[in-house]
């Protein structure tokens, strides 16, 4: 008797728990289309017929109440980019978009930031980086994909020189900034204050989130209080997290978020000013919205600083690259628009890893 009173009782409840989330989507806001913004970073475009006002902001409280799983871009056989927010949304948006043509002229119209010539790389007897030749252009934002292992971190490495700490590590070849060797005789504090890094999982020092922001500059000889709040300020509104953690800047930054933690290593970077900024998969251990809230901070960022991005996501890069960098096995494939990258690869082996034949 007492078994049935229990089940009934169960049943009772998980019967009530269904009739409440039911409830609740069904009374949810708008499940509308995202609305008509242009992404003038990687050219991604919805039309403005069907796509009303503010359905973005219906978008972001769908996601923060667990109807989106996850920012999806699939490309089509006809060069189009479907844009999908899990099966509710993509079945209640259907968005579509398409990617802008940015042509190799467009890319070469932009100043040159990082000039790679004739780049081999060995660790010890391995041969990981073989006669690399590109160039990064300024205040856009390059993608690095490639599988595992095909020398896309390394070589974003090589751009700070994080390899020097490398035991065997041995470089041959070029890598200018504006102009100047960086390989040779060059400040390397001051290359690491001009080229800033985030890595692939957040690494906030073991102190409050201000004190965080601020040790760039103090290690700069910064001691001015009124100087160094500004900067704080400053960096934490540039890397999206001022409104959430202003109130308890001298609470540890290990207590915050995954995401957060990744934002105030943005903006501890951001402190000291850099001309760029290296992304090592910055978002590979985030959850969907923080990836969301870290790309469009990437995007905003490349206004005033060059981004460079490693991924293995290709919707990412397809996102939120101006130009896209293929690797395999130490070797640059190719390195050409975005649009041009997806659509229309040079290289066979390029479109091979597209469709998932290898990698």
């Amino acid at each position: 008797m007492q078994t049935l009173q229990f089940v009934i009782l169960f049943t009772l409840f998980l019967l009530t728990v269904w009739l409440f989330f039911l409830n609740s989507r069904a009374n949810h806001p708008s499940w509308a289309a995202l609305e008509h913004r242009r992404y003038a970073h990687r050219g991604l475009h919805c039309s403005a017929d069907s796509v009303p006002e503010n359905s973005l902001a219906a978008f972001r409280r769908a996601i923060r109440h667990g109807y989106g799983s996850e920012l999806d871009v699939h490309l089509l056989r006809d060069g189009t980019l479907a844009v999908f927010h899990d099966s509710d949304l993509k079945r209640m948006t259907g968005v579509t978009g398409v990617l802008e043509d940015c042509t190799a002229q467009d890319l070469a119209a932009s100043s040159t930031r990082i000039d790679v010539e004739g780049l081999d790389l060995f660790y010890g007897d391995h041969h990981a980086l073989k006669d690399v030749n590109i160039k990064i252009r300024d205040k856009q934002i390059t993608s690095f994909i490639g599988p595992s292992g095909c020398g896309k971190s390394t070589l974003l490495r090589c751009f700070n020189r994080m390899n020097d700490g490398i035991k065997d590590c041995r470089i041959e070849g070029k890598i200018a900034l504006d102009g100047q060797d960086i390989l040779g005789d060059y400040d390397i504090c001051r290359l690491r204050q001009r080229v800033g890094m985030v890595f692939q999982r957040p690494n906030p020092f073991p102190m409050s989130i201000y004190d965080n922001v601020a040790y760039g500059p103090r290690g700069m000889g910064v001691r001015d209080r009124a100087v160094l709040d500004e900067l704080v300020e400053d960096s934490l509104r540039r890397a999206a997290l001022w409104d959430e953690v202003k109130d308890k800047l001298k609470e540890s930054g290990l207590g915050l978020s995954g995401g957060q933690q990744q934002r105030l290593c943005i903006a501890r970077a951001l402190a000291v000013q850099p001309d760029i900024l290296l992304m090592d998969e910055p978002t590979s251990a985030l959850d969907p919205v923080s990836t969301l809230v870290v790309e469009q901070l990437a995007c905003e960022l490349k206004e005033t600083c060059t981004l460079v991005v490693v991924t293995h996501n290709m919707q990412q890069a397809a996102r939120i690259s101006d130009s896209v960098a293929f690797f395999l096995l130490g070797e640059l494939v190719e390195h050409v628009p975005t649009a041009q990258l997806f659509k229309n690869p040079t290289d066979p082996r390029t479109a091979d890893y597209l469709t998932g034949r290898f990698g």
